[in-house]
Parts: C-alpha cells; sequence; structure tokens
C-alpha cells in the first residue's frame, strides 16, 4: 500500500479505533498536512495518557477519572475528525471522551509481554507529562507487576516506581492502594509513622505507576544475602519496635495491613559491615542503621470495607483466617510475632503449605 510506512507499530490497543486512526493521518499525509516518517509520526502524535494530575483527592471517584485515556493529539486540524470517528466505532473505547489537551510523549511508548508486564529495557524513559523515568536496575516483580529503580531525569532524583500488570484486576487494585496510601499521608504528612512514602502516581498507558522514595533492602532480603544468619537481639528489638509503631497507626486509622511478613519490611539504608562471628568462625555482614520502613499497602483493608476470606502469605496467616472465622486487626499482631521469631531465629516458624499442619 502506498502508504504502508505510515501505520502505527503494533500495539494491544482495540485494532478498529488503530485502523480508524491510521485512516485519518493516512489521508492528512495525502491532503498535504504533512506528518513526516512513521518514526516521526510515532514521537510526536502518539496517543497519550496524561489526561489528569497526580495525585488525586482521597476518596477518589474512579469512574470520573480517564485513568487510561489514549486520546491522541494527532495534529490540530484533525484531532475533532479522530475524536468523531472514535465515537462511530462504539461508545465505551476510551477514545470515545472528549477530546483533552494534552502533552506529546517525545520517546515511543513501551510496550507489553505476554503476561501484561510492562517489556522495558534497562535505560529506556517512562515519560509522564513533564517527568521523565529512565529505569536503571529491577529492584523486584511479583504477580501485581515490576518495582524498578529510575532517576528522574529533570531532578537527577533517584526513585523507587512500581509498575502495575497492564491487566484489570492489578490495575483495580492499584487504585485501592493509591487511595489507602493518600489517607495514610493525610494522616501523617510527615512520615513519621515509618510507611513508605509516595510520592506521586500516574497512568502510562494501561499501567498504573506508584513513584516511592528509594528505600535498602527487606530484612528478608538482608537475612538471605547474609547466608541466613540471624540479626542480634539488639538489632530485633529496634526493628520490631518500629514494626508495632507503624501497625498500631493503622490501625488507629481503621486499617488492617493483612500481609506483613519480612519481604514488606524495608531498610531505609542497607549498608553493612563485615563481622567476625566467633561460633561460626567465618565473617558475617552486620547492617549499620536499622531504621525501616512498612510498604506494600495493595492488600490493606478499611475496617468497612469488604473482607476476603483469605488474606496474609501462608507462613504469617492467623489461625482465625485458616479457620475461616473472620478477621480483623489482631491478624496483624499474629504476623508480627512470625516475624519476630524469624528475625532472631533465622528461619519461618510455620514452615507448611497445609492447613491442618499449620494448624498442628
Amino acid at each position: 500500500a502506498p502508504n504502508a510506512h505510515l501505520q502505527p507499530p503494533v500495539s494491544n490497543r482495540n485494532n478498529a479505533v488503530m485502523e480508524t486512526a491510521a485512516s485519518i493521518i493516512a489521508n492528512a499525509h495525502h491532503s498535504g498536512i504533512g506528518l513526516g516518517t512513521s518514526t516521526d509520526w510515532w514521537n510526536t502524535n502518539q496517543m497519550s495518557s496524561t489526561s489528569y494530575a497526580a495525585p488525586a483527592p482521597l476518596q477518589h471517584d474512579w469512574s470520573q477519572k480517564n485513568l487510561w485515556n489514549p486520546a491522541a493529539s494527532f495534529g490540530a486540524s484533525i484531532v475533532a475528525n479522530a475524536t468523531a470517528a472514535a465515537q462511530a466505532v462504539g461508545a465505551g473505547h476510551p477514545l470515545g471522551h472528549s477530546a483533552t489537551s494534552a502533552q506529546m510523549p517525545t520517546v515511543a511508548p513501551i510496550g507489553d509481554d505476554s503476561d501484561g508486564h510492562l517489556a522495558y529495557k534497562l535505560g529506556d524513559v517512562i515519560e509522564h507529562e513533564t517527568q521523565r523515568f529512565k529505569i536503571l536496575a529491577t529492584l523486584g516483580e511479583g504477580t501485581f507487576g515490576k518495582v524498578v529503580k529510575v532517576k528522574e531525569l529533570n531532578s537527577d532524583k533517584i526513585m523507587a516506581l512500581k509498575v502495575i500488570k497492564n491487566v484489570d484486576k492489578y490495575r483495580e487494585a492499584a487504585k485501592l492502594e493509591v487511595n489507602v496510601l493518600e489517607k495514610i499521608q493525610e494522616k501523617d504528612p510527615a512520615g513519621k509513622h515509618l510507611c513508605g512514602k509516595m510520592l506521586s502516581w500516574f497512568n502510562y498507558f494501561g499501567h498504573m505507576c506508584l513513584v516511592f522514595e528509594l528505600l535498602g533492602l527487606s530484612v528478608f532480603d538482608f537475612l538471605k544475602e547474609n547466608n541466613y544468619h540471624p540479626y542480634t537481639l539488639d538489632q530485633v528489638r529496634h526493628i520490631t519496635y518500629q514494626l508495632c509503631y507503624s501497625v498500631k497507626f493503622l490501625h488507629e486509622c481503621k486499617l488492617t495491613h493483612t500481609d506483613l511478613k519480612p519481604e514488606n519490611i524495608l531498610f531505609v539504608s542497607s549498608d553493612w559491615e563485615v563481622c567476625y562471628n566467633p561460633k561460626k568462625r567465618r565473617d558475617i555482614r552486620r547492617v549499620k542503621n536499622t531504621e525501616v520502613r512498612l510498604i506494600d499497602f495493595g492488600s490493606a483493608t478499611f475496617d468497612w470495607e469488604h473482607h476476603s476470606k483469605v488474606v496474609s502469605t501462608r507462613h504469617y496467616r492467623a489461625p482465625e483466617v485458616i479457620l475461616e472465622l473472620g478477621w480483623s486487626q489482631p491478624c496483624d499482631v499474629w504476623s508480627v510475632g512470625c516475624i519476630m521469631f524469624e528475625l532472631y531465629l533465622g528461619f519461618t516458624l510455620f514452615q507448611t503449605h497445609d492447613n491442618r499442619e499449620h494448624l498442628a
């Protein structure tokens, strides 16, 4: 086809809408509007999801937000036609929203893999409005998505970016986490209750992205890298005190964390020094600063919200949850006890995956 080079890259968006948009662009090019090469078109006219400001207020009415709105600015002379064409394709598609002014991205968006993860490479840039986040390293991965270390190129600040899968259920869960984090920050703007601080959030082509202060290793990862050599009693005391202080604050806010575990307790700095252990006759690592922060509020539940039947990671799950008797804040306290045991002895208290064995 004579205008084949103008077709946009392959995307998982609605094919009918994309074909309509591509047709409009091809016609515009034929009429002499001059959109340039396919690469130029992608870099300067690609759809943007920057139709809202972040962070948003507490208790969002999410139905009124264009969290994933790829409404494009294809050029001042054809944007009205693009909107009308999208509406004709079918009501309810993101392109059917009224056109809003949006800042055009200067880099091509990053695609998804087959599981819905953002298929980034180190060095890729995630762009949102005036912010540009360069991906430096992968810090962690879970069923929800990935956490990456990024540099904000305008300020040169290093941050952690939690990138949620482009999957409906994980996107909805991330909205709830944003609401919890903003509630926490409203109650504790100075962060004195030791909860991980969210700096901002935005939507990147279907991926909810949460920006956090960069912290160190989790107490579990440090333990693992130290060959499961347990923490000293003084260190356990300090870590546990901070954990109880943070959890007490959550409970006062009518929240239950529901997923307390060593992986969700992060050192502010995990710098360490080498010490000789005479009992094991070898060197071990000793963390220099045991100041910690509590993270991962994706499963946190307010008292008035629906309580799922099963919560908590198996090894830290309270008996009332296993027996399906209903749960509330005390299930967090049980988890704290399991964590204390593990930090002091270096192994899990309940090493089982079976309910009957767990209860026995």
